[in-house]
């Protein structure tokens, strides 16, 4: 009702905003999800509707408006959910900006599909049509033109996803054209977009030619940078080592002048009485080549002890520096005490250490009984959980698949913070055996199987036929935080589970994602860190690939990550040394 006769007041439409809507649904294709879709794509206009200085209307959010008004009465209608969801995210999306670039549209059909594009511009295309009464707007021209240039990417195959080329990483790798997964993915994405701006240069043997070429040019470019590292390598160890001489002469001389400054007193008593004995001497008559010898005997007795009492205060002060520059120490390796003094600053020492060992127990104590009742809360939390998820199972109601994934969530929650408090514990459980990687990743495939399809992603699966000696409870946390991660940020297309090549233990997961921010990925294993992905998910943590990286380094694994245009990457290199596990 509030749509009947809502003047739009915009030069763009010619109708109000029910006479708009019934046009868009006569224009729209006779297939449900569409008509519907367009039946109710602008019913959130009237409560978003706004006017600026000059009259003019805006509806800023009516697609989000709209879809919750056309969710509220698809679940009053008992609509199927699969017709809902399809028809919800029509609705949300049918103002979406289609680009008019072959390009930039394949890069639009990599994250919507082929098939949601294709309604979703044949929704665009009926809402165009409906908003003038007398002419085609130039908008409908440029929608149709982008329909036909869709139709004839999927008709004709022609690339515009990664997995399309006429070449795999794999053959790259084992051609010898990348020496590494990381220099496969670089050349598969170079040869990609070659292959987006020439569509006919997706030809095996032609993109292989193309590798080949720049394999010999990366050569080229890298035995330069090698000879020039070289060459920078010895520049800048030979002026290491002029720096470590000067630093040393340098540091010997202030030794030197520190220890002249602390033996002040001494060296101006001796040089007093010298000379006092020296006038005596002269006003006795002696002859003064006799005082001259015996001032020099004196002198070269004086100076032989001097050298040692200074190579002793320089041995002395080189450890009490090297004492400061050690996080711990204990006060045995101090310098003995040579005098009262020396020893009273050594007793004070002692006392603060005393002191210092005692606050640092009780602090080691509280942080003990902190863990203590953390892990025993995490574990009693199991139980109401456990009782929740048994309940759900026996019930049958629209919402349930969503509880079960919430719960699901919260189990996963708990778990992460029950690792994270036994990761900095001095106990440990590890079991390290020889586990079937294959059977430990069905196990994590299995938990998220209810949100593969509940989200309509595509599991690209292979056998992982190998052994991996490993925690077996620990790698399936991180395989589970992993997929977790892939699911929550992958709305449309596929994710993979693979080995990196046969028979080696390097597991991969790729999604076809949102990806990671070139300027997030040094930094995506860090305590905390979020990146732009979590600063637009408020729900995101950064704890959960910072665990993952912290369980690997314990296992003896590595874990890197790698992002572009397509998704995702998650390496984990399992190859170990070989360890006696015998009991």
């Amino acid at each position: 009702e509030p749509c009947i006769g809502c003047n739009q007041c915009s030069p763009h439409h010619d109708f109000d905003v029910w006479t708009h809507i019934c046009k868009a649904v006569g224009f729209s294709l006779p297939e449900p999800s569409i008509r519907f879709a367009m039946l109710f794509h602008d019913l959130g206009k009237p409560d978003c509707m706004s006017l600026d200085k000059n009259g003019r209307g805006h509806f800023k959010g009516h697609g989000e408006r709209s879809r919750l008004l056309a969710e509220c009465i698809m679940r009053r209608l008992n609509f199927p959910k699969n017709l809902s969801e399809e028809i919800s995210w029509l609705v949300y999306h049918h103002d979406v900006k289609i680009p008019e670039e072959r390009k930039e549209l394949k890069a639009l059909i990599r994250e919507l599909g082929p098939q949601d594009l294709k309604d979703l511009l044949q929704c665009e295309i009926a809402d165009s049509r409906a908003r003038k009464a007398d002419s085609e707007p130039p908008q409908t021209v440029a929608l149709r033109k982008s329909l036909s240039d869709l139709n004839e990417i999927i008709t004709t195959n022609e690339c515009y996803d990664i997995s399309q080329l006429a070449v795999s990483r794999r053959e790259l790798l084992e051609r010898g054209l990348a020496r590494n997964e990381q220099e496969a993915e670089q050349l598969m994405n170079a040869l990609f977009d070659i292959v987006l701006d020439k569509p006919s240069f997706n030809n095996r043997l032609m993109l292989i030619d193309i590798a080949e070429k720049s394999k010999s040019k990366l050569e080229q470019i890298e035995a330069a940078k090698r000879r020039a590292e070289e060459e920078k390598a010895e520049l800048e160890k030979e002026r290491q080592t002029r720096r470590t001489d000067f630093l040393e002469e340098k540091e010997t001389m202030k030794f030197f002048l520190d220890y002249l400054y602390s033996r002040r007193r001494i060296i101006a008593v001796f040089l007093l009485v010298g000379v006092a004995f020296t006038l005596l001497l002269l006003l006795y008559n002696v002859p003064f080549s006799a005082i001259m010898y015996s001032i020099i005997v004196c002198a070269v007795i004086t100076a032989a002890a001097a050298f040692g009492d200074f190579w002793r205060f320089r041995k002395k002060c080189r450890l009490l520096s090297e004492l400061q520059n050690e996080v711990l120490f204990t006060l045995e390796r101090l310098p003995a005490a040579d005098n009262e003094c020396e020893s009273g600053y050594r007793e004070l020492l002692e006392t603060l250490s005393a002191e210092k060992n005692a606050l640092l127990s009780a602090a080691d104590k509280r942080y003990e009984d902190a863990s203590e009742y953390f892990a025993m809360w995490a574990h009693q939390i199991k139980t109401p959980i456990t009782a929740m998820s048994l309940a759900l199972q026996s019930c049958d109601f629209p919402e349930k698949d969503e509880l079960t994934e919430y719960l699901q969530r919260i189990e996963q929650y708990v778990e992460m913070a029950l690792c994270y408090v036994h990761l900095d514990s001095d106990e440990s459980d590890l079991v390290i055996k020889k586990h079937s990687l294959d059977d430990i990743v069905k196990q994590a495939v299995r938990k998220f199987s209810k949100q593969f399809i509940r989200r309509k992603l595509t599991l690209v699966y292979e056998p992982l036929n190998v052994d991996v000696l490993t925690d077996e409870k620990l790698l399936l946390f991180v395989i589970e935080q992993v997929l977790s991660n892939s699911l929550k940020y992958t709305k449309r297309g596929s994710i993979e589970i693979s080995l990196e090549s046969p028979d080696t233990p390097v597991l991969l997961i790729s999604d076809t994602g949102i990806g990671i921010a070139p300027e997030d990925l040094p930094r995506v294993f860090e305590r905390g860190f979020t990146g732009n992905n979590g600063r637009s998910d408020k729900r995101a943590t950064g704890i959960g690939l910072y665990l993952c990286k912290r369980i690997c380094e314990k296992l003896g694994h590595g874990i890197s990550a790698m992002s572009d245009n397509t998704g995702t990457r998650i390496r984990i290199d399992m190859r170990t040394a070989n360890i006696d596990t015998r009991e």
